[in-house]
């Protein structure tokens, strides 16, 4: 027995067994989530949603930055449908379209979509060398071009 009256909160730190957190997490770790536990709560209710948000907006930004380019191509490929277009013009356009692209950089998961657009810029490319030749093949004159043709 003691001379002096024990507090009630002494008599339950004595008798009552140490707190469920204290157990697991380190007294002052413990002590702090004791503490925060209703700012924890709203933190935790306010992260949920947005662990639904983040990954579709993070996967937009990322293809964002492709996608913009294939508006320009677009525009390219346009230009190359109307009558008479600058050819050289053109080819000079989609070959800084094709500099700039190389430049892009997407993580890895990505890579798929900017190798996707290379070959798109690429195969406009190709659809302008072949319509110059086809323009060339129509514009020359036969009369005073030599017949380059094998004998039948």
């Amino acid at each position: 027995s003691s001379e002096l009256p024990v507090a009630q909160e002494g008599v339950r730190a004595i008798n009552e067994p140490s707190p469920w957190l204290q157990r697991y997490l380190p007294f002052w770790l413990a002590n702090l989530v004791e503490r925060m536990w209703l700012v924890l709560g709203v933190l935790l209710a306010f992260m949920l949603p947005l662990s639904r948000i983040v990954p579709p907006l993070y996967q937009f930004r990322v293809r964002s930055r492709v996608f913009k380019w294939y508006g320009r191509l677009r525009a390219v490929e346009h230009e190359m449908e109307q009558p008479d277009p600058d050819r050289a013009g053109i080819r000079a356009e989609l070959e800084e379209l094709s500099r700039k692209v190389e430049k892009i950089t997407v993580p890895l998961s990505y890579a798929d979509e900017l190798y996707a657009l290379r070959s798109h810029i690429h195969w406009v490319l190709q659809k302008l060398d072949m319509q110059t030749q086809a323009s060339a093949r129509t514009t020359r004159d036969p009369v005073t071009e030599p017949d380059t043709s094998p004998a039948a």
